[in-house]
């Protein structure tokens, strides 16, 4: 029985060749033949050819499904099936040129507009000339083509090895994939041995592994790496031994390229090794290397722990690239003062370690010296850093690597609270020596602000505290606009809703400011609320009337009075900025216009009265 298979996507023209089957059955009654299966598309019909008896007559669609049409199809089934016999069929309003392809087991090429008559022809000549084959001879060279197909066209390098009596290894066949991976021509492997391949000293590493797999009579998997024509390749390879008559006379070898993937692999240690932002390595490596590097042949061993001040402050206070640009200086010095055996790391978001080995007092003096030195240049808007550094040499075994370090951190922490005091701090120092420079413009005031904020302290008769804590009010409220876009403090126009928003968090960035130092803590309520109305329409808190405190009621007046008379930029509201000097005549209209919704109308009273006529 021949059997036929079709594999058309065409409704009308499936229906019409089945119809024309049918009557040449009938027609043809010597003939026994039978329609088999029916396709729509190629990938399942190829399933089903594969994996099926052979295929006598394959009737073929030319039509297109995904980018694969039925010429690619015709090509690959003369290849893959060259015992069955391909008859095409097409659309009469398509040119064929068929010139170019070697087809020999093309039986017919019939086009769709074609009759009955026609068909029947082509049919009874495939039939007879299938008739005279040999179906055994046939079914059996179609085993081979199928095995030879599967092998070709695996992802795997496969070969097979012949053993001789001297137990010597020869190369018997080896597949496409093999030749794609390696550049080894089959003329050039088979009937060879790996000494004649590859020489000595790598067929030595690679018989090691055929001999065990003789030896064990099973299959063994082994990773190598080896030197081909078409490059160095790594190799997950599988050896599967052929017995016969009790003893191994082949091996089937199955090599998979991993050569990419331990690219990879190597590439992803190395990356969970480092920090993503500096390249050093990072905590979790750092955990693990200290214990191990704490022994005595490392001794003396040099311990060296950074800590960047107040890294917060300066996330909040300045930009991301600003703060990201620290620790990247941060971890380039330190990875410069370390030897290529040695270890930098960042083991904390704002904390960097150097482990250095075998070296002295004197050379832990030196560095600890030049990275002090240089740490002391690091700075952010042109203002410097604060950096906490310890160190410590470890001369003998003991105390052990997680109490050793301990004792460092706490030494850290003695070190990092020195810089929590503003006098002690060379970035507050900086800050306000930076605003003082620009005459206060920095923050959005005139150059007399602190003068003034002295004068209405002695005008409002505030006590000796009341007083201080006035004047730092005034020299540290508006430390937070140092982290606005300075286009918002120049726009010289009415800020926009985003901007506006924008402005109002400078309040968060001053009271920031104001938490890192101890010796400011009793303004932080005073910086917090700077900017809360008598009319409870003020933020952060909308505070109202007397529940804002009495400072921040005074200062508000001063805010304003310094602002307007300082010819500055000042967005006083979000529908309302002045851009001029005003004169004391409309800095009281103002006061006046905004007495009991901004302003305390007490204060405002008193200030118009008894003290802007004086000032």
């Amino acid at each position: 029985m021949l059997k036929i298979v079709t594999i058309i996507n065409d409704l009308m023209e499936k229906n019409r060749i089945k119809s024309y089957l049918a009557k040449a059955k009938n027609e043809l009654p010597e003939f026994e033949f039978e329609l088999s299966k029916e396709f729509e598309d190629y990938r399942h019909a190829l399933n089903f050819l594969y994996q099926d008896e052979p295929i006598d007559i394959l009737i073929i669609e030319d039509f297109n499904r995904d980018n694969f049409e039925g010429l690619d199809f015709i090509m690959l089934a003369a290849k893959e099936f060259p015992e069955s016999s391909l008859i095409l069929t097409y659309s009469a309003s398509k040119e064929l040129d068929l010139s170019s392809y070697k087809i020999t087991n093309l039986a017919a090429i019939l086009s769709k507009s074609s009759g009955y008559k026609n068909f029947k022809n082509i049919i009874l000549f495939t039939l007879l000339k299938h008739q005279a084959k040999n179906a055994k001879i046939m079914a059996e060279q179609q085993k081979l083509t199928d095995y030879r197909t599967i092998i070709d066209h695996t992802h795997d390098a496969i070969f097979l090895l012949e053993i001789d009596c001297d137990n010597n290894f020869y190369y018997k066949r080896i597949n496409e994939t093999h030749y794609n991976l390696t550049g080894l021509k089959a003329e050039n492997v088979i009937g060879k041995t790996t000494a004649e391949i590859f020489g000595e000293a790598v067929a030595a590493q690679m018989e090691e592994n055929y001999q065990r797999c003789v030896e064990q009579k099973r299959k063994i998997n082994y990773t190598e790496e080896i030197e081909f024509p078409g490059g160095k390749r790594v190799f997950q390879t599988a050896l599967y031994p052929v017995i016969k008559q009790g003893e191994v006379k082949e091996i089937v070898g199955a090599s998979k390229d991993i050569t990419e993937l331990e690219s990879w692999q190597a590439e992803l240690e190395y990356f969970k090794q480092r920090d993503k932002l500096t390249g050093l390595y990072n905590e979790e490596y750092f955990n693990n290397y200290l214990p191990k590097v704490i022994e005595l042949k490392n001794l003396p061993l040099v311990v060296i722990v950074i800590d960047i001040v107040g890294f917060n402050l300066l996330n909040k206070l300045f930009s991301t690239t600003q703060a990201n640009s620290i620790l990247e200086q941060t971890a380039a010095i330190a990875a410069d003062l370390s030897r290529e055996n040695e270890v930098a790391a960042r083991v904390s978001s704002n904390q960097f370690a150097l482990v250095l080995k075998k070296r002295s007092i004197r050379e832990f003096k030196v560095i600890m010296a030049e990275l002090k030195a240089r740490l002391a240049a690091v700075k952010i808007a042109g203002i410097p850093i604060d950096f906490a550094v310890v160190g410590e040499v470890k001369l003998a075994k003991l105390p052990a690597a997680k109490k050793f370090y301990a004792n460092l951190m706490d030494k850290l922490k003695l070190e990092k609270y020195n810089y929590r005091h503003t006098a002690n701090s060379r970035f507050c120092q900086g800050v306000l020596e930076s605003i003082a420079a620009s005459k206060y413009k920095l923050i959005g005031h005139g150059p007399k602000l602190i003068e003034r904020a002295t004068m209405f302290a002695a005008h409002f008769e505030l006590n000796r505290s009341e007083k201080e804590k006035f004047i730092l009010l005034a020299k540290y409220h508006d430390i937070g606009k140092l982290g606005l876009d300075q286009n918002i403090l120049k726009k010289g126009d009415l800020l926009t809703a985003l901007e506006w928003e924008e402005y109002q968090h400078h309040i968060e960035r001053s009271a920031n400011f104001i938490s890192h130092f101890y010796d400011l803590t009793d303004i932080f309520q005073l910086v917090y609320h700077h900017h809360e109305y008598y009319d409870g329409s003020g933020y952060p808190d909308c505070l109202q009337g007397i529940k804002i405190p009495y400072l921040n009621r005074i200062f508000s007046i001063l805010d304003f009075y310094d602002a307007v008379s300082s010819n500055i930029f000042y967005p006083f509201l979000q529908g309302r900025y002045f851009f001029a000097e005003l004169n004391k005549q409309q800095i009281a209209g103002e006061l006046k216009k905004y007495q009991g919704s901004i302003f305390d109308p007490r204060l405002v009273d008193k200030f118009v009265e008894k003290v802007l006529p004086e000032i």
